[in-house]
């Protein structure tokens, strides 16, 4: 999170947050912050469904709070188009793992996903956290 952004953004968007962050993007100036935990899904203005989903990655915002937020993938779906409507994951920055087969499972299927592949180097250090191209 780049808190100047946030700033410049805090009166013009609603936020969707992991569990943990909303404090955070309140203190920044943010007043509509919605906080959800793995599998909760709200809906946005009746036209779309967000849902937090599970992935493997640690969250930090400082030096003493390790793991004290919980990180997410995000799955978006399209509710003005029932039964036929659009799904969307965005895997967020996640190693992989087994989790995203029970995602797949409760979410799915999905008509587009974003899997971010980046920083995947040393493999050794960096596989628990980011997925590779292999």
């Amino acid at each position: 999170l780049d808190e100047a952004t946030i700033r410049s953004l805090a009166k013009h968007v609603a936020f969707f947050v992991p569990l943990g962050l909303a404090k955070t993007l309140r203190s920044w100036g943010c007043d509509r912050v919605t906080e959800l935990d793995w599998w909760n899904s709200v809906s946005f203005e009746d036209k779309v469904l967000l849902k937090p989903t599970p992935c493997q990655h640690w969250s930090r915002r400082g030096f003493f709070d390790k793991n004290k937020s919980l990180w997410c993938s995000w799955v978006v779906e399209d509710i003005q188009n029932e039964p036929e409507c659009a799904r969307f994951i965005f895997l967020g920055d996640s190693g992989y793992c087994p989790v995203f087969t029970e995602v797949g499972q409760r979410c799915g299927p999905f008509s587009l996903a974003a899997i971010p592949i980046g920083a995947y180097e040393p493999r050794w250090f960096m596989k628990p956290q980011h997925i590779n191209p292999e």
